[in-house]
Order: C-alpha cells, then structure tokens, then sequence
C-alpha cells in the first residue's frame, strides 16, 4: 500500500509540473481526434497549451537554403511551403539547422475544424509537431538511421550532424526493402538490416524552438530607418525655419532635396507591394494543385511490397497508374486507396499484358 500511495504522489506531481497538452491524431476508424494528454494544473493553468500535431499528420521535408542569402531564408521558406504542401491551407513549423530548414507541414482547415468541435479548446496555444517532443540524435559527422515507435506508427528518420535529413511515417514497421528505398538517395549510409525499433519518453519541451534562419534581421530594416531619420531631421529643419524666417530659403531648399531623397523609397515600397499581390496570386494557384511527388509517397505507401511501378499519368484531377505485382485482388486496391481519404472513384482493370493491374482514380 506505501508503494502503490509513493507512485500516485509522483504521479500527481508529474501532473503538476507537466505543461497542458492536446493531442491531435487520427483515430482506428479513419476519424480525426483531438484529446487532451495533459489537462491544465496547477501553475500550469495559466500556461500556453503544447497542441501535438500527431507525426501522422505531418509532412516532412529537410530544405537546403545555404545558397540563398541569409537574410532572405525566411521569405524563401514561406514562398516553397506553397508548392511542397499537399494541403491547400497548410500551417508548419520551421527548425533552422544553418542553412536548412527542418520543415513539418500539417492542414489548417483540419485543426481548425477540430478546435471548432471542442467544448474546452484553449484560448493560447502554440502547434507542435510530435517529433519535436521526442530527443534528437547528437551531432556526428557519420548519417544515422533510427527507427521510431510514435503515438500511432513508426518515423523512419536519417540525421547527419544535427540535422534531420529525412524522416518518413509508416503505419506498420517498414521492411527492409522500404528502408532502402526511402533512403536510397543519401550518401553515406548503407542499409543492411532494419533498425531497432526505439521508444523514448516524450519531452516536457520541444528540443528546437521555430525561429528565423539566423539572418540578421535588422538589416532589412537599416534602409527604413535611414528615411525615418531623414523626416525627422527634415521636420526638425522646419521647425526651426518656421521660427526664422531668415532661413526661409534654405529651408525650401533642405525640403526639395528631402522629397527628391523620398521618391526612390517609395517608389521602391509600391514595387515592393506589387511583387507581394503577384507572390500570393502564385500561392494560390499552386495551393490549388498537388504534386505529384506527394501522390507518388501516398500510392507507394498505400501498395503491396512487391509492387513496381511501370507507368504514371497525372492531368491534375484524374490518376491512372500500371503496376506489375502478384496481388490480382481489385478489391484490395479500391479499398485500400478510397480508404486512405484522398481518392474516390477507384478501378481496376488487368493490365493488356496479364502481367499487373492498370489504376485510375480521382482525387477528393
């Protein structure tokens, strides 16, 4: 009984010392959930609410922006989250490694929705990915691979040097076949059994916080604040040829050469604004199409093992794809894809040849 009462007090501090937490996955049946882990108590009431976006939910990429200038990294992350994403409101949370960007992508609409359903969603909050609640690989020159065992699945993940070069979620532990696949394309690491499956206790706190890249900021703001200092000398001028009326003239002149200084600043500012209105157009027009490169993930994860891949064709609404494979079943390929939630409408037909199945489908 003193054991059982030890464990409830650690329990019940744990609870206390642990920030409010919401868990946003999806469920056995298909459904979307959002559940609280850790309720808000004790000085924790007052805190922002941790909400987990659950690694199912979340896309992720490893950018490379060391070729673009530092203090354009932030403009050029938020300008390829558009044409990366397959969602059409995506919001994501952006590590900087350097010059990368460790990237998680996830559906705004999604979450929205879900808040929206909630009785006592949180006033204050801030999204996190699962994979930030979960310790990163020290930093060593030679790639690693891991396997990890999430809430609901296992993360595939590479590091090199602190940065996290790939990670990819699987709702079964992938085979060996699958490792090499995903991972065929980075040097340096050579796969010849599948990982240990590893478990680790989630972090009161994300290991890595969203930030800018490391630019500095306060040189795009150096040309702003040299034209405000302008106008302020210039209102100071004034003022005090208003009260001389000797250097009336001066002033005149001091106040043209102050316009003639202004003009380029503005004009450089409406440049600024049309490139902006043209930039968000573009967003939009992107927003409304998937790539293919996230299609070709979802059907790969979605097919049996030995399946290969023969011919694609994607017009944008319709998918039709040829696969050789040992499954003949049709039944388990409409079910599978028109259960995965993005296709409707799925047939399946014997290849010309007898030797797979032709593949059509549309995309919800």
């Amino acid at each position: 009984m003193l054991l059982k009462s030890s464990n409830l007090n650690r329990l019940k501090l744990y609870l206390a010392y642990s920030p409010p937490r919401l868990w946003q996955a999806l469920g056995a049946d298909g459904s979307r959930l959002l559940r609280w882990t850790h309720r808000p108590q004790g000085l924790w009431r007052t805190a922002p609410t941790q909400w987990v976006i659950d690694r199912s939910q979340c896309l992720y990429r490893c950018l490379d922006f060391s070729h673009v200038p530092r203090a354009q990294r932030g403009q050029a992350l938020a300008m390829k989250v558009s044409s990366l994403s397959a969602y059409r409101t995506p919001e994501y949370h952006a590590v900087w490694r350097g010059g990368h960007a460790l990237l998680w992508m996830w559906d705004r609409q999604v979450r929205q929705a879900l808040a929206q359903d909630m009785a006592d969603a949180p006033r204050r909050y801030r999204c996190l990915p699962e994979s930030l609640l979960q310790s990163p690989v020290e930093a060593v020159a030679s790639p690693v691979l891991r396997l990890i065992q999430v809430m609901h699945g296992y993360d595939l993940q590479v590091w090199k040097q602190g940065v996290l070069l790939l990670s990819l979620h699987f709702r079964e532990p992938p085979s060996l076949q699958q490792i090499r696949f995903a991972t065929r394309g980075l040097a340096g690491l050579e796969v010849t059994t599948v990982p240990e499956v590893q478990r680790f206790e989630y972090l009161q706190a994300p290991w890595a916080a969203a930030g800018g890249p490391g630019d500095r900021a306060w040189e795009r703001w150096v040309p702003h604040g040299l034209a405000a200092a302008l106008v302020l000398g210039g209102t100071m001028e004034i003022t005090q040829g208003v009260l001389s009326w000797s250097g009336m003239r001066e002033l005149q002149s001091e106040h043209a050469q102050l316009v003639k200084d202004i003009e380029p600043l503005l004009d450089a500012r409406s440049r600024t604004q049309r490139a902006v209105a043209q930039s968000q157009e573009l967003q939009r027009r992107m927003q409304a199409i998937p790539t293919q490169i996230e299609l070709m993930k979802r059907v790969a994860e979605l097919l049996p093992p030995d399946s290969r891949l023969t011919t694609w064709r994607f017009d944008g609404r319709e998918l039709a794809l040829l696969i050789n494979t040992t499954n003949m079943d049709p039944r388990f390929f409409v079910q599978r894809l028109q259960d995965e939630g993005h296709f409707h409408d799925v047939r399946v037909e014997p290849s010309p040849r007898g030797d797979g199945l032709q593949l059509a489908m549309s995309l919800n």
